[in-house]
Parts: structure tokens; sequence; C-alpha cells
């Protein structure tokens, strides 16, 4: 019969080190296929389109050059984010 410490203690083995390790395994696996697999040399939207298709393929939704509104002072601009691709999953949800 498990206790209740039993039980938490194999939920804090199944997360890892931190919260969020599995995801970052994935993103870290995907940026890795990509580049063993075309080097370097190309531009940086090769490379982006790539990871993007890395990640989807790993069940990861992602964008790419994702708009965001950013606030200085009295002055409010839409930038684009020059990042190739990033996960909605946890990091902005």
């Amino acid at each position: 019969m498990n206790t209740a410490g039993e039980n938490e203690g194999a939920t804090k083995q199944s997360v890892g080190i931190y919260p969020e390790q599995a995801l970052t395994e994935k993103i870290l696996g995907a940026a890795f296929a990509v580049h063993n697999t075309l080097g370097a040399g190309f531009l940086e939207k090769v490379y982006a389109n790539s990871l993007a298709l890395e990640l989807r393929g790993k069940g990861i939704s992602c964008e790419q050059e994702v708009p965001l509104k950013v606030r200085y002072k009295d002055a409010l601009w839409a930038i684009t984010l020059p990042i190739s691709s990033w996960s909605a999953e946890c990091y902005w949800s």
C-alpha cells in the first residue's frame, strides 16, 4: 500500500530536476537534430523552418517570428521577435 509520501516522491522523480525537464529535452533534441543534419552555412530561415518541423514532429506546438507588444513608458510597439521558434506549451501560456 502506498502512502501519500511515497506517491509524492514518485511524482517528483517523474518530473525530473526542474518542472519542464522533459519538454526542454525534446526542444534540445530537436535543435541538435537540425544541427547534425544541416551542419553550418545556411541562412537562419533554413534552420528556423527545420527546427519548427522537428518541434512539431515531437508534438510541440510552436510559432515562428511571433508578434509581441512592448510597452516602454508611454510608448507601445508591436515587434516581431527575431527568434526562430518557441514553445507556447509552457513558456507563454
